[in-house]
């Protein structure tokens, strides 16, 4: 296994944090990545708050699911921008990969926040799309959290079953790409949003494409940060954006 298909694994959703702070060499280095990110991706300005709770304040928002979540990226889009809503979830992926990395805790956070109390300014055409959680997880994580983690966790599928196509397709695929395997397990690891997996890799045109149902939002999402996995675990190549784009080897 590779140091970033390791990585890629080691992810999971944290719901408990520390008080502790997140160090500020680590904040810096965070928001240089995000502040390239919002530089070259027209249409995404990911801001970053530390140190504000304000989004989750109350039980009826976040249903208990989350202790002490104080440190977040606002993923802000303006949709009038092309595949800004795939984009957004493969370079908040980028972000969190970083972020475990380093050790921190993180959790994509879709519905269970107060949208009106995250303190980010927005421009015309913009909203927020989701919010990422981080920061330093707690030494003994609640009852609950692993409770919340349990209802949304499934069984890790093997690389196979994100492919489309027979078991001969498939040998013949991973024949022709020899990589295609791995970018599969690191697509395995991904978040989904309610654990729906909607990616599924496919053969066409001579090239590894991907693909989801996009009348759903949550789908190109989840396409993003499935990218941004199959990508980081073959260890060289981009993705084109858009649904059934190609992978560029």
């Amino acid at each position: 296994m590779t140091a970033a298909l390791s990585l890629l694994e080691s992810r999971h959703s944290v719901r408990d944090y520390s008080l502790q702070p997140v160090s500020q060499e680590m904040v810096r280095s965070l928001q240089a990545d995000l502040t390239m990110t919002c530089t070259h991706e027209a249409g995404l300005w990911f801001q970053m708050r530390t140190q504000d709770s304000d989004p989750f304040r109350g039980f009826l928002r976040s249903y208990g699911m989350f202790r002490n979540p104080t440190n977040y990226v606002a993923c802000v889009i303006d949709p009038s921008y092309p595949d800004t809503i795939e984009r957004a979830g493969y370079f908040a992926e980028q972000f969190v990969i970083k972020a475990v990395g380093m050790g921190l805790g993180t959790c994509f956070v879709g519905g269970t926040y107060s949208a009106d109390h995250v303190n980010v300014p927005l421009r015309a055409g913009q909203r927020i799309l989701m919010l990422v959680l981080f920061g330093v997880p707690a030494e003994t994580p609640r009852a609950l959290a692993g409770a919340i983690s349990g209802l949304f966790k499934g069984k890790r599928k093997e690389p196979r079953w994100y492919f489309e196509g027979t078991d001969e397709e498939y040998a013949d695929a991973c024949r022709q790409f020899p990589w295609l395997e791995t970018g599969l397990a690191g697509a395995a690891c991904a978040p989904s949003w309610a654990n729906g997996r909607p990616v599924r890799f496919a053969v066409k045109d001579g090239a590894v494409i991907a693909r989801v149902d996009t009348k759903v939002e949550h789908n190109l999402i989840d396409l993003g940060i499935a990218k941004y996995n199959f990508a980081a675990a073959v260890g060289h190549g981009d993705w084109e954006w858009g649904n059934e784009a190609p992978f560029i080897p």
